[in-house]
Order: C-alpha cells, then structure tokens, then sequence
C-alpha cells in the first residue's frame, strides 16, 4: 500500500512541474487538449448518428412499414382483409393492426404534377394509432378520411402543387392489361388536411386516401393490400410475435419483419456509421499516441530527477510504474474533458445548429445590405443540414455503454503508449547523468 502511494505520489510530481506541483508541464497539456479535441467530434458523430438512424427507422416503421406486414398468396376482398386484421388486433401482444392498399399514382394540380405513392387506409387509420400520432402532424386542416374523395398530401408536395386545406386536387392511375394496353382513370379529391413526418422524403412522396376508394382507384395488378401490425416490442420479441400471428392465420400468407423490409437501408446506416467512427477513431489513435511523445521529452526534462530518485533508492520498476500512471493522468483527464465536450455538445446539437444557420443568415443579409448598392442578389436562405436529406430535427441517443467503453478504451492506449518511454526513464542510469550535471 506505501509503494502504491508513493509511485501515485511520483506520478503527480512527473504531471507536474514546479516545487510545489501546482502547474500542469505543457507536454503533457497539449495532450490532454490533443485527447479531447479528438474525442469531442467522436461522441457527437456516435451521438448524433444513433438518433438520426433511430429517428429514421421509428418513422419508417411506425408511419409507413410497420413491425410486421402480412398479406395472403391469393386474392381475397377487403372486407376478409378487414376480419382478418381485427383478428389479430385482439392478440395481447398486438398494439395495432390495420389493413392498407398501396399504389402509385400521378398527383396534378394547377400549379404542377408530382409522381406519389398512394395509401389507401382505415378511416381510423390516424385517431386509433399512437406511434402514428406521434410522427406524422398536422400542419393544417384536420386527418378526416369520412369522405370517398378525402385526401391527406405531405407538407413538400402541398408546397409543390400549392395546395390548402378545401382545394380540389386529381389524381391519375390506372389498370394494365395483359396485351400491354393502359386505361388511365382520373378520380378528383379534396384536400382535407397536410401533415408532416419531419423528413421530406416522405413527405414528398405521400397521398392518405379512404381505403374503399383506393379499392376502386388502384387496380390489383398495379397495388397490393396488406394488413400492417405494430406490437408492443418490435426489437425484441419480433420472431416470437410473428409465429404466434402465423397460428391465427389462413394458410398461404406471406410475412415480412421490418428488418426483412428496411434491410438495405439499415445495412446504409449500419456502414456509413461504422465509417465515420473509424476515421474519427484514427484521429483519437493519434491524438494518444502523442502521449508517448510528450512523455520522452518529460523524461529527457527530468532526467537529473530521475537519476536522484534512483540514488536515494528507487528502483527502475519504480521509475516506469510512476511514468505509466502519469500517461494514465493523462488519458483520464483527456478523455473526460473530451467525452463532457463531446455529450455537452450532442444534447444541444439542434440549438447549436438553429443558431449557427441563424448567424449565417444574418452575416449573408448584413453583406446584402451592404453591398446593394453597387449589386443586386437575393441569396437563399442557408441551411446547415437540408431537410430534404435529413431530420428537421434531430433526435440524439446517449448510450451510457457507449461512453464507458469510450472511456475505457481511450485510457487503455493512453496506457499502452506510455510504456516505452516509460521503460526508457526506468533504464537511466543515474552516474552518467549526474556527471553532465
């Protein structure tokens, strides 16, 4: 227990610099900077990627693929579909079931025309289902399916096609046949409402229609009609759910998981993810390394320290214990200042985002003003992250795991690195230093 204390006690004065040990030496402060800053952009990209893959994937899977699709081999009405659905809703496990037509189709008003995707839903489709209400808003107007020519369109194609709640709008489909021929049918809708997922990519394709009337607009060969199951734990009891449903059903009826459904997007995210920690990865690797270096020049500054303490008794094992437990000062000083930077920074991410765009724009309008004058433009609006790519708000996952095994990671190289210039301050010999001295 004493020789612990004392190599702690050496460690601290090596971390040190002056009699009284109450300055950090500036090897060993570039350092720590050289940790933290490394690690700062780590944990925000870890941070910052697990919510927006996870802000994605629960509004794929709760607005649009659901925990698990079902639909039968062979033709049935949607009246059966109906019963079926409701069968399964009474499952315990089942949170909510629904039966949904889904084509494609062409969306036209004055203002212009768009290509969407057309879904054909229960007319409880929005007040019966929480996860619904949760990622899909209302911007304007009320989600009223009532009426056969109610229609629901996403916030970025009522902006396209300038449309309002009570505006009319048509929509083109049509039925091919088997020699090739295509007969168009033009069905008219009012607007009811226009709802937002907060990620343009949905909002831009969709169009909510009552369920009997995409029964008569999207003909079979060009549609399909599925029931849409959410159960109360889709990451963990997925396989189990899906079997129990299976007991319940007809025969010949096809099943598909969300991660059967979203694979490739989910193999994206996984890889992309994995990228991006890897290289900021490097940049901490290297940022340790530099311990190792600072480290030498601390044993070459305090070489007649070192050569002293071995002349009053210490031993080298002594000497390179003290030495790895300052690299080890060092990694868990780094490494908490950067994972605190790191978390700091990823929980107020959407503000630091929403106030940098806004100091932007500012800058851009005070430039415009400035020089209009002598040149006329109208620069757009500048956005940090354009929503047509991204959330419109970023949702962050902090995983406690995540930063503990940063932490433990960080310090073990930190440790790892300070061994060779620790062995060459145990391997001083302290007559050949004391006599340049």
């Amino acid at each position: 227990m004493n020789r612990i204390k004392t190599l702690l006690f050496l460690a601290f004065r090596i971390f040190s610099f002056g009699r009284k040990g109450d300055k950090l030496t500036r090897p060993l402060l570039g350092s720590i900077l050289g940790i933290a800053l490394s690690l700062i952009p780590l944990v925000v990209v870890i941070h910052i990627a697990d919510g927006m893959i996870q802000g994605i994937t629960e509004r794929f899977l709760e607005t649009s693929t659901y925990h698990l699709q079902t639909y039968p081999y062979s033709k049935i009405t949607i009246d059966e579909m109906i019963q079926n659905s409701e069968k399964i809703e009474q499952l315990d496990f089942v949170r909510n079931s629904t039966v949904e037509r889904q084509g494609n189709g062409i969306a036209y008003s004055d203002a212009g025309k768009e290509v969407i995707t057309i879904r054909a839903v229960e007319q409880d489709f929005y007040s019966s289902d929480q996860g619904v209400q949760t990622y899909l808003s209302l911007e304007s107007g009320v989600f009223d399916l009532s009426h056969d020519d109610s229609v629901m369109v996403g916030r970025d194609m009522a902006r396209k096609l300038a449309l309002n709640p009570g505006d009319e709008i048509k929509i083109l489909t049509g039925k091919y046949f088997s020699n090739g021929k295509f007969l168009p049918k033009i069905s008219t809708y009012r607007v009811k409402g226009i709802f937002s997922t907060g990620y343009d990519e949905l909002d831009r394709m969709w169009v909510f229609i009552p369920l009997r009337s995409g029964e008569k607009i999207l003909a079979d060969n060009s549609s399909y009609t599925m029931i849409g199951i959410k159960t109360e734990k889709p990451y963990d009891t997925l396989k189990a759910d899906m079997l129990a449903i299976r007991d319940i059903l007809p025969k010949r009826w096809g099943m598909y998981t969300w991660e059967n459904l979203n694979s490739s997007q989910q193999e994206n995210y996984r890889t992309t993810r994995i990228l991006l920690i890897f290289i900021m990865g490097l940049i901490v690797f290297v940022a340790i390394i530099n311990i190792s270096s600072s480290l030498v020049m601390l044993v070459l500054e305090k070489s007649e320290e070192i050569a002293i303490l071995k002349c009053i008794g210490a031993s080298p094992e002594d000497i390179t214990l003290s030495y790895i437990f300052t690299g080890l000062f060092t990694g868990i000083i780094g490494t908490m200042a950067g994972l605190s930077g790191g978390l700091l920074l990823s929980v107020n991410i959407n503000e630091i985002i929403s106030g940098g765009e806004g100091f932007l724009n500012w800058l851009i309008s005070l430039v415009q003003r400035v020089l209009s004058p002598f040149i006329r433009f109208s620069p757009e609006s500048f956005q940090l992250l354009n929503t047509s790519y991204y959330l419109d708000n970023i949702p962050v996952k902090v995983d406690v795991r995540e930063l503990i095994l940063i932490f433990l990671l960080t310090v073990f190289l930190a440790a790892i690195s300070s061994t060779i210039p620790a062995l060459r301050a145990g391997k001083i010999k302290p007559l050949e230093v004391l006599r340049k001295h």
